[in-house]
């Protein structure tokens, strides 16, 4: 038991001294970041992000993680609301503050707030800020 302390010591010191060599590196921070007005729930956050279009799959997509084509599923079977109401379209727009919920029978997605949309970029793009939660609240608490 001994013989094998003396062999993992040089071990040991040589990762604290890498680690300590790792520290000192900077890394680009993500573009995602917590929102200010919930900074104690991990559930919510803000993504500044640039997307092609302000149509309900395309933010959602972006938003919550989930591709468009399973938006496109959810939005037929019913499971996602605008604001409260239920959409079947996904081409329809999104403005200022809406939120995209979906919610259905096995399904706790989530949803996604759009607090601004900026300016275009210089290819057509939308610069837009969202707010996500990835779990569901109830009505009450989304203020509808």
């Amino acid at each position: 038991m001994a013989a094998s302390k003396s062999i993992l010591q040089p071990i040991a010191s040589l990762f604290r001294s890498q680690r300590r060599l790792w520290t000192n590196l900077v890394f680009n921070k993500p573009r995602l970041r917590y929102s200010s007005n919930k900074a104690d729930d991990p559930t919510f956050k803000e993504i500044d992000t640039v997307t092609t279009s302000l149509r309900i799959d395309a933010i959602a997509s972006k938003g919550l993680g989930i591709s468009r084509r399973k938006l496109w599923e959810y939005c037929l079977r019913g499971y996602v609301s605008v604001n409260g109401i239920k959409i079947k379209k996904k081409s329809a727009e999104v403005k200022n503050r809406d939120k995209v919920i979906i919610d259905g029978p096995g399904i706790n997605r989530g949803y996604v707030e759009v607090i601004e949309i900026g300016n275009l970029t210089k290819k057509g793009n939308y610069h837009i800020r969202l707010k996500r939660c990835k779990r569901l609240l109830k009505g009450n608490e989304l203020g509808l």
